[in-house]
């Protein structure tokens, strides 16, 4: 009797031992920050995560950064794009929303950071012009088609492609999106700054 529960006991403890084991087997890496947006590249579902440590400012060669968040870190800057970590708790918890705060936007051409991977390797900044692809060619037609609803015609590319003007940023992928569902729209792509990220 004494060796059957002796038996069982060292059974008990081997097969707790494995569970343990395989348990620290099991890693679960640390998924993207912050919210996600989506939108279409022709017909294929891309997306981006709205970084809150972070935000863009465009076009300036003097930054303004330091007169919003004075401990502020620019990460990168190449072109026209500026990348700064920001550390106020206030201008996070409104970039997280995708949101500039009014006040920041008075003090220069910032934007929400956007990310494919959800981190600043990724960046992607939205550069304000949406590129539609209509059920035609004709130029005359594309700028009749942008006028009935409210839009600026910008230029022809190619066949039945033509740019539409947007402000930079997030509102540029929402109104891509919206324009989707209009009549005579085959598709609608938000245009972005090329390389973007430093290499």
């Amino acid at each position: 009797m004494k060796i059957q529960i002796l038996i069982l006991f060292v059974i008990f403890a081997f097969s707790c031992t494995t569970i343990g084991a395989n348990d620290k087997k099991v890693t679960h890496s640390k998924p993207p920050e912050g919210d996600v947006i989506t939108w279409y590249d022709g017909d294929i579902q891309r997306k981006a995560f709205i970084l809150k440590d972070y935000i863009v400012e465009l076009g300036t060669n003097t930054s303004t950064i330091q007169s919003i968040d004075k401990n502020a870190q620019t990460r990168f800057t190449k072109g026209k794009i500026k990348l700064h970590k920001v550390s106020d708790p206030n201008l996070k918890e409104s970039l997280a929303k995708g949101i500039v705060p009014k006040d920041v936007k008075k003090q220069g051409a910032f934007l929400p950071a956007l990310s494919t991977t959800g981190d600043e390797s990724g960046l992607i900044v939205p550069s304000g012009n949406i590129i539609v692809k209509l059920n035609t060619k004709e130029e005359s037609e594309a700028k009749a088609w942008a006028e009935k609803n409210k839009l600026k015609y910008v230029k022809k590319l190619f066949g039945s492609s033509f740019v539409i003007e947007s402000v930079a940023g997030i509102e540029a992928i929402q109104l891509a999106n919206e324009l989707r569902s209009k009549e005579g729209v085959l598709s609608a792509t938000p245009d972005f700054f090329t390389n973007a990220v430093p290499k």
